[in-house]
């Protein structure tokens, strides 16, 4: 059994966390894909749990061996049941967690869209979208908007993103 390094929480015992179990190369929890369909970082959960950033990439790997007290953690972080977390053989994501997170990116989206100076038809129309998704998950009255929308974009910045969507083979000489 490999031991975790010790983080600033004391009530946290991370000498009961195998990395891989002997023998066990199927998954044993499902975290990793559940923190990505919810875009939650590694950096915001690391904060939210009190842990440094390699011990949450350690824990959500799907073959960690965690202890019961550490998925209870994991499922407070992400706002989840636990038994969404856990894997049974041939076992997909369920239709809640499904539809939890598609509620979560369609909450991004919205704040995305509102961000920016809209008709009034459209802003109502979001207003009105934004509402009925509060009314079902409450819990995201307060999300962020997608990753690199925010803010006017520089020069430098569209230059660097137009040089990305370019394929090296354009820029070739024939």
């Amino acid at each position: 059994m490999g031991t975790l390094p010790q983080n600033r929480n004391p009530s946290v015992d991370h000498r009961t966390i195998s990395p891989h179990p002997a023998g066990l190369d199927r998954p044993l929890h499902r975290i990793r894909e559940i923190r990505a369909q919810h875009d939650v970082s590694l950096r915001s959960l690391a904060r939210k749990m009190h842990v440094p950033v390699r011990e949450i990439r350690a824990q959500e790997d799907p073959t960690c061996d965690l202890p019961l007290t550490a998925v209870y953690r994991w499922q407070k972080a992400l706002n989840v049941p636990a038994a969404e977390i856990l894997v049974e053989p041939d076992d997909r994501l369920s239709t809640p967690v499904n539809i939890r997170a598609r509620l979560l990116r369609m909450m991004k989206t919205v704040v995305t869209i509102l961000e920016k100076d809209q008709p009034e038809r459209t802003r109502n129309l979001l207003e009105n979208l934004r509402t009925d998704i509060l009314a079902v998950m409450p819990e995201v009255a307060h999300i962020d908007h997608w990753h690199g929308s925010g803010g006017p974009k520089g020069s430098d910045d569209i230059a660097a993103a137009v040089l990305r969507q370019i394929s090296d083979e354009l820029l070739r000489d024939p």
